[in-house]
């Protein structure tokens, strides 16, 4: 059964309940890719389409923070915090990753899932 991004989410809350440093880490970079994948078939109605040179995370961005409807431009700029936390907590591994950090990446995902929700179909079922 294909992985859901609400299953991302559960699987960073997870890795986020220990005390090490790590722990903080790996929230974040599970709850960006949530936010991705909820995201990414928003961005395609609207019109994404990969373009060269350009990774899909900055293009998936770009379109949204570039759409007129206020909804779909503040999930962007969401999207655009989380993308930024997970690149703290992937690459930038010589400075600390405060606890902080790591709730505001589950909560932003959280925020994220729900109002994407709204612009995507209802689960079958």
């Amino acid at each position: 059964m294909p992985v859901t991004p609400n299953a991302l989410l559960e699987a960073a809350k997870v890795l986020g309940r220990g005390e090490a440093e790590v722990d903080r880490r790996n929230p974040a970079s599970r709850t960006c890719y949530a936010a991705w994948h909820q995201c990414l078939p928003i961005g395609r109605s609207v019109g994404l389409s990969a373009q060269p040179g350009q990774g899909m995370h900055q293009q998936l961005i770009g379109t949204l923070t570039g759409n007129r409807d206020l909804t779909l431009k503040s999930l962007g700029y969401m999207l655009r915090q989380c993308r930024d936390l997970r690149v703290e907590a992937d690459y930038e591994i010589e400075t600390d990753f405060p606890p902080e950090d790591a709730r505001t990446a589950l909560e932003q995902c959280e925020k994220i899932l729900n109002k994407a929700a709204a612009f995507l179909p209802a689960p079958e079922g």
